[in-house]
């Protein structure tokens, strides 16, 4: 059988591509070595959210006594039924998957894909014979030299997702956004958790202001964090992690999880058998509508090195196929929300403070906090705040959230970046009252020294 477009890799870039092919009309293959869903169903977005939302529901029972709501006993953590209930979101959701695929009529091979050359590959051996080839094969683990995950002490955030026992402390090696999210998770659950981060901050790549509210949030909740940092030596001995610093500090965890990074999967691929073009970091080299050097061969998501965020796979994946099949419109990369699902929760889109003064851009910034917000009052979550980046033209360039539903409230700043929208036109949108909707609209506002329901101008 001959096929319009074969997809190597079913994650959120690979399924997407697949069903928006199909819905074009065209004959689509979708090939799969593990799991539909790739990494984000099965080992990232969808499994950590689900422990997350266990860690939030045990932090509110912590504070019922103040609204009012009090208990008899303690609540108790039963890590068990938690990682039951994720493997159950995680499986319906692979159902759901699986029967996209089938309602599309893709036909779908669990296997191996490799190139044999430029214009053909084979999946177990068996050739395919297809007019179009999309990788999306995603991302794997960064290694840290010397110190070598071993799949109990020493872990990735893969073998820590299915932890039965809440150890009693962890070592996260990388203060990134999976490092921060597994402290928030971990440290709600119980464990005392230090993070050790490389450069001068955690999660570096965000507002600084908000990196430095985590940080803040974090040590009071008694995470300890050491920035400028790396783990030398990390040894398994006698069922614990013996550790030193570069800062010379000794310390002994249950478990370490090294979460450094993630880069592109090319790895088995047989690449070296066509004149598709790596770039340094091991990226597949693509143009504007994610072809490669070789016509009619494609890649997409993690493994051509974009932002590696599952929104942006399918992203790419729609714009890809709308190329080959029609008329593909371009991915805007300067609208992109970026959520961190710690506690409190992180958000942003478009440029930051720091980025802006890097390319020596004349801006303004509006800010609005929590406390000032009558909704986050009412809900006793009044840690965070909006803050709002526009251009000269007063055109919103910039929006970055830390706080209770961040990740919603990126929503609205995202279209207005997307759309290019001034503050004027935010304005006169009303936002419902009382709601967490307001903080954005009010720190939009107090960019030009407008905000309503702000005293002073910071």
């Amino acid at each position: 059988m001959s096929y319009d477009l074969t997809i190597i890799g079913a994650g959120p870039g690979g399924y997407v591509a697949a069903i928006k092919a199909a819905k074009l009309g065209a004959k689509a293959l979708l090939i799969e070595k593990q799991a539909l869903g790739g990494t984000c169903l099965n080992k990232g977005c969808i499994p950590t959210k689900a422990l997350l939302a266990s860690a939030q529901k045990l932090d509110l029972f912590k504070k019922t006594k103040e609204f009012g709501v009090e208990c008899e006993s303690v609540p108790k953590f039963n890590i068990k039924q938690a990682q039951t209930r994720k493997q159950k979101i995680v499986s319906d959701l692979q159902k759901g998957i699986e029967k996209l695929v089938k309602q599309n009529k893709i036909e779908l091979i669990t296997g191996t894909a490799a190139f044999l050359s430029n214009n053909k590959i084979s999946v177990d051996r068996r050739e395919i014979d297809t007019k179009n080839i999309l990788i999306a094969t995603g991302s794997v683990w960064s290694e840290i030299k010397g110190i070598i995950p071993d799949a109990k002490n020493i872990v990735t955030s893969d073998e820590a997702l299915d932890w039965k026992d809440v150890p009693e402390s962890v070592l996260i090696i990388g203060g990134g956004v999976i490092g921060c999210e597994f402290a928030s998770i971990l440290n709600s659950f119980g464990s005392k958790i230090t993070i050790v981060e490389a450069l001068p901050s955690i999660l570096s790549s965000v507002e600084g202001m908000l990196s430095r509210l985590l940080a803040k949030s974090f040590k009071q909740n008694g995470v300890d964090i050491f920035t400028d940092t790396i783990v030398k030596t990390a040894k398994i001995t006698n069922s614990s992690v013996e550790t030193e610093f570069s800062n010379n500090t000794q310390m002994n965890f249950n478990n370490a999880i090294v979460c450094i990074g993630r880069k592109p999967n090319t790895k088995n691929l047989g690449l070296e058998n066509t004149d598709i073009i790596l770039r340094e970091n091991g990226a597949i080299k693509v143009n504007e509508f994610y072809e490669t050097n070789v016509k009619n061969i494609f890649a997409i998501g993690d493994v051509i090195g974009n932002p590696m965020l599952a929104h942006v796979a399918s992203a790419e994946a729609i714009s890809c196929v709308e190329h080959i099949f029609a008329t593909g419109s371009q991915v805007n990369y300067n609208a992109i929300p970026s959520p961190i699902f710690t506690i409190p929760e992180l958000a942003g889109v478009g440029k930051t403070s720091e980025q802006l003064k890097k390319e020596n851009k004349t801006f303004k910034t509006g800010r609005f906090s929590y406390t000032a917000s009558g909704k986050a009052l009412c809900d006793g979550d009044t840690e965070g705040i909006a803050i709002v980046h526009t251009d000269e033209n007063e055109t919103i360039i910039g929006a970055h959230f830390f706080g209770k539903n961040a990740t919603l409230l990126v929503a609205e700043a995202t279209l207005a970046i997307q759309k290019q929208t001034k503050i004027n036109e935010i304005e006169h949108i009303i936002h419902a009252h009382p709601t967490l909707s307001e903080v954005f609209a009010e720190a939009m506002l107090d960019a030009n020294g407008m905000a309503i329901h702000k005293i002073g101008k910071d």
